[in-house]
């Protein structure tokens, strides 16, 4: 009887495992789309590439209806709410493929760290939500940013 037990256990970890028994993980990955278009007689091929966001990508000025955000080279950033005033600012942190904007002490949600993950197709970020405790900050991030030229 204790063989059949055991058999019978063997036999249901295999098949855990055969059906992938991660607990419902799903992997994520932030990516950037390029396109190279190639033309050969009538027909068209367009191939994609994907690419990883990294943080100098992040680096320039963008907006949406709810806010500016300013990331400078050094991975400091700044949110400017309404009439440019200055809500919040603190420096980015790149962990795997997700974006930690940690705050500053000053302004809004001092301290805070909010964790997004990044996507960036034609001039337009887009910030997915992955944990903050700031709303205000969330809320303005639910919002794709477009790039503001210089």
């Amino acid at each position: 009887m204790r063989f059949v037990t055991c058999l019978l256990l063997i036999g249901i970890a295999l098949a855990i495992a055969a059906c992938g028994g991660d607990g419902g993980t799903i992997a994520t990955t932030t990516t950037v789309s390029t396109a190279t278009t190639s033309t050969s007689g009538d027909a068209t091929t367009t191939l994609v590439t994907p690419t990883e966001v990294t943080l100098s990508d992040l680096t320039g000025m963008w907006e949406n209806s709810i806010l500016t955000l300013e990331v400078n080279d050094g991975g400091e950033f700044l949110v400017l709410g309404d009439s440019s005033e200055d809500l919040m600012g603190g420096f980015i942190a790149r962990d795997g493929d997700q974006f930690n904007f940690v705050t500053s002490t000053t302004g809004e949600c001092p301290g805070q760290t909010g964790v997004y993950e990044a996507t960036i197709a034609a001039d337009v970020l887009t910030l997915t939500f992955v944990d903050d405790p700031c709303e205000q900050r969330a809320s303005g991030f639910e919002e794709p940013l477009t790039s503001v030229s210089d």
